[in-house]
């Protein structure tokens, strides 16, 4: 079969950063407002849908600043967060991006995330943590500095390995506590200070399931913004001992052959790329 493609790395297709708007705004603009991780979108006649432009937005009482975010195919891009009681007027509804992949252009599924780790840091870094003064965005970089002793908060990026450990034709897949009843996926885990991603990864195996692994291979990342995580995938082939569940985070792990699998994570996550990786390969030429 052939391999499958990460899309996580691909740039959006016409999109150009920014930080500040400039001085002429495009006489359309996109607006990306949440409520909550929910996006306000509006229905295309061909199925599916999009975010708001200027010319579609109701009166809706924004409760943070607007961010820039850059241009879309030559018209600008700000997102915003609405209040949680706002009225939805027309065919406007609130779409969460857990699920947009499946409603949305890969484009806003990519956007609509850098929009939440943005507005999170924008709601949570409001006044300096050295001295309580506070705090404005620079208008040249996504940073905010403090007038008073010049402390810079920069938006908030928390590291997480996943591993996909595999074992001849199976594969090591487990169910979090969090999890709905009957889904699996592979093991992840935060990084811890002082260390790096492989350290990581073999303390997260030993502590969540019991078990070592080896020959481990990087396969990709993704930004999870959830509110603020980046997702580092990693194979690995296991090595030794028994599977035994932490039962906090971890509540069962089992291995599975890749023909008969459970319920997986959706499809828009890194970890169901890599499961379906594994499946698209043969395990003696893989990875």
């Amino acid at each position: 079969m052939a391999e499958i493609h990460t899309p996580f790395g691909s740039p959006v297709p016409g999109f150009e950063p920014g930080v500040s708007p400039p001085d002429e705004i495009s006489e359309t603009c996109w607006w990306l407002l949440f409520c909550g991780s929910r996006l306000l979108v509006t229905p295309l006649e061909t199925g599916g849908f999009q975010p708001l432009q200027s010319d579609e937005c109701p009166p809706l009482p924004l409760v943070s600043p607007a961010i820039y975010l850059g241009r879309l195919n030559g018209q600008d891009c700000f997102c915003a967060t609405v209040a949680r009681d706002s009225m939805l007027t027309g065919k406007l509804c609130m779409l969460g991006l857990h699920e947009a992949d499946e409603h949305l252009s890969p484009s806003w599924v990519t956007l609509g995330g850098r929009s939440i780790q943005l507005l999170s840091w924008e709601r949570n870094h409001r006044f300096c943590g050295v001295c309580g003064n506070e705090l404005f965005r620079s208008r040249h970089q996504f940073f905010k500095e403090c007038p008073q002793c010049h402390h810079k908060v920069y938006p908030r990026i928390s590291p997480v390995v996943m591993v996909l450990i595999h074992r001849h034709q199976q594969l090591l897949l487990a169910r979090a506590a969090r999890f709905p009843a009957g889904r699996y996926s592979i093991l992840a885990g935060f990084v811890e200070a002082g260390e790096t991603l492989e350290q990581c990864v073999h303390r997260e195996v030993m502590e969540e399931v019991g078990l070592e692994v080896e020959d481990l291979h990087y396969a990709d990342s993704q930004p999870w913004p959830f509110p603020h995580s980046l997702m580092i995938g990693f194979f690995a082939r296991y090595r030794s001992g028994d599977i035994h569940p932490d039962g906090h985070e971890i509540v069962e792990a089992h291995w599975f052959n890749k023909n008969h699998l459970p319920e997986l994570p959706p499809s828009i996550s890194l970890a169901r790329w890599m499961i379906e990786r594994f499946i698209n390969t043969r395990s003696h030429t893989w990875p």
